[in-house]
């Protein structure tokens, strides 16, 4: 069938990455390939949205982008327009984008054809979003804020239709709506996809967002939205995971150039857990702190500590919560393990409640894992915990470490995991306290009974 879009490797996109630096020569993608069959089969099928969503750094931009490269090989328009972390509220931003893209195609053939095949109305409401792209036919424009008695919504979603309605008759596969990041998106652009979505079934448009799943706060528009469209028919909801262990050495692999050795790999997946941005930023400190006259592969360490950078995006992260919650972040943080609400009063000295309090405060702001099977809690990732952990003092780390080793004493699961490696970073630099989490799986130290 002819412009059937399949999830055969199509042309590959070197367009924007999720990923930037220092890194050797371009990255292509990796992994991702069931995900990849779904988009693609929803964009060849009857959905009508398809919602991506991921934590930060899990690879959502760069995972679009493949899936619009290789839709666009199968002969599908696909436009792009992105959300912004605004202070000020810009209506409409995402729409915007995508008209100014449309403009480029084809140097203008294509816009212009869709607008002379559409009724004249679509012109002023496309010249609304996109001002100059015809002043003789666009009026005097308003801004489209709700503000002007005379400013209608509706006609301007109607035209936003209208016209990718009339870009996909003139395509293969019809039209793909790709917008970035709808946890930042304002009311107007989450009606006006709604809108789309609900006419592109019937006019060949498709649309696809992304979004965040660990944003923290979501504005109260924002989930509301998400909330309605899944549960709303032709839905396809697409999430992106960790990588695996395999995808993210290819990932590696194809940072640093040529194959580096699994322990390297091993200690990159700890750390990172599968996540792509997490796994770029550790690489990139190994390679700058590499003997230059190394081969690519070899010589490779790395850091115990973390990049800048990193450190100062997961440390904005934790101080999303403060008070009963950070006490309960830096306790597990320290303690480099799952630990009950127990556990965690006899580390944090939190009475119960207190406790609970916390952990409330930090599922709210998107800082803590699923609870394990046996109760037990555990930060939203790896580096966050060594984030939060770097910047204490060695006296407050040492008391942690105390109090962590009384809370696990008789813990038969300690001794098998006491009798590995360190489970954070900072012990491993600070082996002291770490005797005390081995002599607590014997039942504890004398001194500390």
């Amino acid at each position: 069938m002819p412009g059937r879009l399949t999830a055969e490797k199509g042309i590959d996109q070197r367009g924007p990455d999720w990923w930037a630096g220092r890194m050797p020569g371009l990255v292509g993608f990796v992994g991702r390939e069931a995900e990849l069959s779904r988009l693609l089969g929803a964009l060849g099928g009857d959905a009508r949205l398809v919602l991506v969503v991921g934590d930060a750094g899990v690879g959502k931009t760069r995972f679009v982008t493949e899936g619009i490269a290789r839709a666009e090989a199968a002969g599908m328009v696909m436009l792009r327009g992105e959300c912004l972390p605004l202070t000020g509220t810009l209506p409409l931003l995402p729409m915007a984008d995508v008209v100014a893209e449309l403009g480029r195609r084809q140097g203008g053939r294509l816009l212009a054809a869709a607008l002379d095949a559409a009724p004249e109305y679509v012109r002023e409401e496309a010249g609304r979003l996109l001002p100059g792209l015809d002043p003789k036919s666009t009026g005097g424009g308003t801004a489209p804020d709700g503000r002007d008695g005379e400013w209608s919504r509706e006609r301007l979603f109607a035209g936003v239709a209208e016209l990718l309605a009339g870009v996909a008759r003139r395509s293969a596969s019809g039209v793909g709506l790709v917008v970035e990041d709808v946890h930042w998106a304002d009311s107007a652009t989450l009606d006006c996809l709604t809108f789309v979505a609900r006419a592109g079934r019937r006019g060949g448009v498709q649309v696809v967002v992304t979004c965040r799943g660990d944003e923290a706060p979501l504005a109260a528009h924002v989930a509301s939205w998400l909330a309605q469209v899944r549960s709303g028919a032709g839905v396809e909801e697409i999430r992106l995971g960790p990588l695996s262990w395999a995808e993210a050495a290819g990932q590696v692999t194809a940072l640093v150039g040529s194959p580096v050795s699994p322990h390297v790999v091993d200690e990159l997946y700890a750390r990172a857990e599968g996540n792509p941005f997490f796994t770029e930023q550790l690489v990139a400190a190994a390679l700058a702190g590499r003997d230059p006259q190394a081969a690519a592969g070899e010589g490779l360490r790395v850091p115990a500590g973390l990049p800048a950078r990193l450190a100062e995006l997961l440390t904005a992260r934790a101080e999303r919560c403060a008070g009963d919650g950070r006490a309960v972040l830096t306790g597990l943080a320290v303690a480099g393990r799952p630990l009950t609400e127990a556990q965690l009063g006899k580390v944090t000295e939190l009475d119960a409640e207190a406790v609970r309090q916390g952990l409330r405060e930090l599922a709210a702001a998107r800082l803590l894992a699923e609870a394990s099977p046996d109760g037990g809690h555990r930060p939203r990732h790896a580096l966050l915990a060594e984030a939060v952990a770097d910047r204490l003092l060695p006296g407050e780390r040492t008391m942690l470490h105390e109090r962590t080793a009384l809370a696990l004493a008789g813990d038969s699961a300690l001794a098998a995991e006491a009798a590995g490696d360190p489970p954070i970073a900072c012990l491993a630099q600070d082996p002291g306290p770490y005797r005390l989490l081995r002599a607590a799986a014997d039942g504890g130290p004398a001194g500390l009974r």
